[in-house]
């Protein structure tokens, strides 16, 4: 396995990266993309990891966090260190009924940060995005002074700043995406680049 810098964080990620959006799909949409249960999980993240893959990625709308959590649950069961794996997962989709409960708004980040660390029973997350473009938030202040995560217990203490990518639709409306990238080694948020180097986007 190849692997390639994410941004200037240090990290190493693996050239592939273990999609778990087919994990715990239920019915409905979810269980339309995939079923897989926690045995089946297991295997596919084994096979993964004794393949070289480290980088791993889950959303927190992903069967309505059934994903996250047999993640979480797949580490645990395969004995693998956390510090072995980069987690990435997202935040954007809707997570309840209610107006709040989706969008990229600070209470919602926030609170979904908290239940995707729950889910995923770990201290931190390597990769924390906004998955889409959320329309009803002006992009008008992307300054680390800013970042919801700063001093908080959800994310660990110390820098935190935003790398937004330009999004190019086929319509060719621009908006831009956010990448919040937790820095294992470090004591808190990194200011990195949201793509590993060289990679496509």
């Amino acid at each position: 396995m190849r692997y390639r810098t994410l941004g200037p964080s240090g990290l190493l990620v693996s050239e592939l990266c273990l999609g778990t959006m087919t994990f715990g799909g239920s019915d409905g949409l979810w269980g339309q993309i995939g079923q897989l249960r926690q045995d089946e999980a297991d295997t596919l993240l084994k096979a993964a990891f004794d393949a070289g893959i480290n980088f791993i990625d889950t959303a927190n709308v992903y069967a309505g966090g059934e994903s996250e959590r047999i993640l979480g649950q797949a580490i645990r069961n395969l004995g693998i260190p956390r510090d072995e794996v980069v987690i990435a997962t997202k935040v954007l989709g809707p997570m309840g009924e209610g107006p709040n409960a989706r969008g990229a708004s600070r209470g919602h980040i926030m609170a979904q940060a908290k239940a995707s660390l729950e889910r995923l029973q770990m201290d931190h997350i390597d990769l924390y995005q906004i998955h889409g473009f959320d329309g009803a938030k002006p992009c008008t202040d992307r300054r680390a002074d800013n970042h919801p995560f700063l001093g908080t217990k959800q994310v660990r203490k110390g820098r935190a700043a935003i790398a937004d990518q330009p999004i190019r639709p086929q319509n060719g409306e621009g908006g831009h995406a956010f990448s919040f990238i937790g820095h294992r080694g470090s004591p808190g948020v990194r200011r990195d680049a949201g793509h590993a180097r060289g990679s496509p986007r």
